[in-house]
């Protein structure tokens, strides 16, 4: 094996030493994902104050105590995390690979049980 690349200890793929790119690169992804977060909740409000306007006997008070809208929350923000920072990746000519980006290949299962305790987590933190 490539000194660069040893084996990973546990199986699967081995995972990178370094990557492409620097804290400038990782900076202006971090400004980026506040910048689109700022707008998604800009937008939000605004359809929520077009609610009204077709749907009079709907009460948009209540959607912050809904589990599913905040599950559905959730996922929007790291769909923007992820989005945001494999786009800039690809504009500037970054390798995009799941490997590149930290991720290996893991058992269904334990993915599955990986992502509950992170939304359980995720969701309680947003409770609190």
């Amino acid at each position: 094996m490539d000194e660069q690349f040893p084996d990973p200890p546990s199986g699967g793929d081995p995972m990178p030493d370094t990557v492409p790119w620097g804290w400038r690169d990782v900076l202006i992804v971090i400004a980026m994902i506040i910048l689109t977060f700022t707008l998604t909740v800009v937008i939000i409000q605004l359809a929520l104050g077009l609610v009204p306007a077709f749907l009079p006997d709907f009460d948009t008070s209540t959607l912050g105590n809904s589990v599913a809208v905040n599950i559905a929350l959730t996922f929007l923000q790291w769909a923007i995390v992820l989005g945001v920072t494999l786009i800039y990746m690809k504009t500037r000519g970054y390798p995009v690979s799941a490997r590149m980006m930290g991720f290996r290949r893991t058992r269904f299962r334990r993915a599955l049980g990986l992502l509950v305790v992170v939304l359980v987590i995720t969701l309680s933190f947003e409770v609190i």
